[in-house]
């Protein structure tokens, strides 16, 4: 009867253990779906695969919102407009929603940057369709700390008075 209770009972914990465990993991199930999505639109994108690089990342967008992986899904779908197809237009909607939608992320502050970039070298695009106003770039970098006088250093560098 001893024996019994003492492999038993080593057991017995082994299993509640593990079944803790897969709780405790379970939600990150979609954590590792999203990442993987997203990997795979990367390796697409480097194969210059740009259609299916944008279906993963949207994928993602509408599969796991909420995930720590969208905002950079959405900032991917920019680039790939930006750099891959060449569309200027559609990169500066795409890096605008990175800014509406993910303000707080890590590429809020350089789709701006990139958005200020294709403002300087596609000026055409900001007199026929300008999708930010210039003053809505200011509150925005205001509210992330960014002192004046820098802000105004950076704003006369990109050269964004003159499109």
């Amino acid at each position: 009867m001893r024996r019994t209770l003492a492999t038993a009972l080593p057991l017995c914990l082994l299993v509640l253990s593990c079944s803790h465990l897969a709780q405790a993991f379970g939600p990150d199930e979609g954590l590792d779906s999203a990442k993987a999505i997203l990997d795979l639109g990367i390796q697409y994108y480097n194969e210059k695969r740009y259609s299916q690089a944008i279906a993963q990342y949207q994928k993602v967008l509408s599969d796991f919102p909420g995930t720590e992986y969208v905002a950079e899904a959405q900032f991917r779908i920019a680039n790939v407009y930006h750099w891959g197809i060449k569309e200027p237009e559609e990169a500066l909607v795409a890096y605008q929603t990175v800014v509406d939608n993910y303000p707080d992320s890590q590429f809020a502050r350089t789709a701006l940057v990139r958005m200020g970039s294709i403002i300087r070298h596609e000026p055409e695009i900001a007199s026929t369709h300008s999708p930010i106003p210039i003053p809505s770039w200011m509150l925005w970098l205001s509210i992330y700390g960014i002192k004046r006088n820098i802000m105004q250093e950076g704003v006369s560098r990109m050269n964004i008075w003159n499109c």
